[in-house]
């Protein structure tokens, strides 16, 4: 399909994402809202409810990436090309997810929540394939939206295998759920870590600080969880830091 053809057609999918997590909060789409749905399995790795306010940040970005990637002088950005389908397919499965989610096929929303990981792994590749350093707007309009975007999702797959696992029964090996949850969250940060080191990537880190830290607050009544959460909060602030004074994210930075 033509990039004239995606140039609208990206913009459309923003809208209907944003207008089905509006419906899907406000109506609510099977009876309870997304948040009201996770909060009825007692996962050790959901965040305070305030957290879940990232996705308004997020659609903020994504508003202004169609923004951009319509304008007439970027029909011909090797990177917004890469965008072309990929998109279309984040929105998808955003949807899907959100259908799946609400009217209570939880352990069906998994593949639909690892098919939007998938496509955003490899948007995030290509929005950086050829990224000039120097390119304020590219930055903030095609590259910083997609790194916080997968950010998220990585927190929020965490969050769905999680549940899904509870949801199947899933003893942990009969050890305690406290374990479990201080060793996915170790196995989150070695994920933020691995991503931010090559694109020296300050966003990417300081998402998962925000979903940490409300690990921390929710989860105060199992206190090995939130000791973990705000130990590791502490690591990726200081890694954060690190990258800023060694000059490796002054792309995150700007």
């Amino acid at each position: 399909m033509a990039r004239s053809v995606y140039r609208w057609l990206n913009p459309v999918g923003v809208v209907a994402v944003l207008l089905m997590n509006v419906l899907a909060n406000l109506l609510p789409l099977g009876g309870k809202s997304t948040g009201e749905i996770a909060d009825q399995f007692p996962v050790l790795v959901i965040p305070a409810g305030y957290v879940f306010l990232i996705w308004s940040l997020i659609y903020v970005l994504l508003i202004g990436f169609a923004i951009y990637q319509a304008l007439p002088s970027q029909q011909d950005n090797p990177d917004v090309l890469g965008t072309d389908g990929l998109f279309l397919l984040t929105c998808l499965c955003n949807i899907g997810w959100l259908l799946l989610w609400h009217y209570g096929f939880i352990n069906l929303s998994l593949p639909a929540m690892i098919a939007l990981l998938a496509s955003l792994v490899v948007l995030y590749r290509r929005v950086h394939a050829d990224a000039d350093e120097g390119d304020a707007a590219g930055f903030w309009l095609l590259q910083l939206p997609f790194r916080v975007y997968l950010a998220w999702i990585c927190i929020a797959t965490i969050e769905n295998i999680s549940i899904v696992l509870y949801n199947l029964g899933w003893d942990g090996f009969g050890i305690q759920p406290e374990a479990w949850a201080v060793f996915v969250l170790a196995l989150g940060l070695a994920i933020a870590f691995a991503q931010a080191t090559p694109y020296r990537d300050v966003a990417f880190l300081l998402v998962f600080l925000w979903a940490y830290i409300g690990i921390g607050v929710k989860q105060q009544a199992y206190p090995p969880v939130p000791m973990a959460a705000y130990f590791l909060s502490g690591l990726v602030a200081l890694y954060a830091l690190r990258l800023l004074l060694t000059g490796h994210g002054q792309e995150a930075a700007r």
